[in-house]
């Protein structure tokens, strides 16, 4: 089952790789690109098709399209990291491409092209400690669980940072339905079990139960659990989100799950 911007789908679509890429890399990465190709133009104007046919672009252009390629018609949408051997391609084509434009300019010129690279660590570092979950500033004002789910954004990462949470506000057990493979007691997390990807050992939700209830965003949305239990929540504010991925409801404002 894909999820993309809000929607499920089994088989997942054509597209998603390619929204995926610009939802997961900066804006100033795609800055770099419209610049880079303008630069090739202009480097390449005027010359005959044999020192194009023959230019070092050739080897990593045919590669990142034929990979690029490959998985948008592989219907596997689970994860942009199924894409990232397209990366380093996409990298060296973006500096070849920049690279006749930074020798061209001068002063404030070459400040701007400094200023794009600024930005582009800026938005990287900005995520920091939580980079899985990362998202461009073309999600600004979405959360993860409406926008990019399952390995794109959330791999179970954050049973630290849940632990951190509930020591902060003294928190003594959760209601836990978590994606991903780790034990939570082995974290040093009380909780009693939710419906998670792979079943949690421990007591299953009770009533009253604990005071907050913390769901992963891929299982928020309806994947990997049967009947989609946590559909409810996906309406309610969280009163946290930890580690980027992992939504922490208050019980007292939800009534019962």
């Amino acid at each position: 089952m894909a999820f993309l911007l809000g929607e499920r789908n089994v088989g997942g679509w054509w597209y998603f790789f390619p929204v995926a890429f610009v939802l997961k890399t900066p804006i100033a990465l795609h800055v770099f690109m419209v610049l880079a190709v303008a630069g090739a133009w202009m480097a390449a104007r005027g010359g005959r098709w044999r020192s194009w046919a023959g230019h070092g672009a050739r080897a990593p252009a045919a590669g990142a399209l034929l990979f690029v390629s490959a998985v948008m018609l592989s219907g596997f949408n689970i994860g942009v990291r199924h894409m990232l051997p397209a990366m380093p391609l996409v990298c060296i084509l973006v500096a070849q491409g920049v690279a006749p434009l930074w020798a061209r300019a001068r002063g404030a010129a070459r400040a701007a092209l400094g200023l794009v690279f600024a930005a582009l660590v800026a938005s990287s570092a900005s995520q920091y400690p939580w980079f899985i979950s990362y998202l461009s500033e073309y999600a600004a004002g979405r959360a993860v669980h409406e926008t990019l789910v399952d390995s794109s954004t959330d791999w179970g990462q954050g049973l630290v940072a849940l632990r951190g949470f509930m020591r902060e506000r003294g928190i003594d057990e959760v209601a836990l339905g978590y994606f991903g493979s780790a034990l939570p007691r082995g974290y040093g997390i009380r909780y009693v079990s939710l419906p998670s990807f792979l079943e949690l050992p421990g007591d299953a939700a009770r009533a009253p139960g604990p005071p907050y209830i913390v769901v992963s965003a891929t299982l928020l949305v309806g994947n990997y659990v049967r009947g989609d239990p946590y559909r409810l929540l996906r309406a309610s504010k969280p009163v946290a989100i930890v580690g980027g991925t992992l939504y922490v409801f208050d019980r007292d404002a939800l009534g019962k799950l």
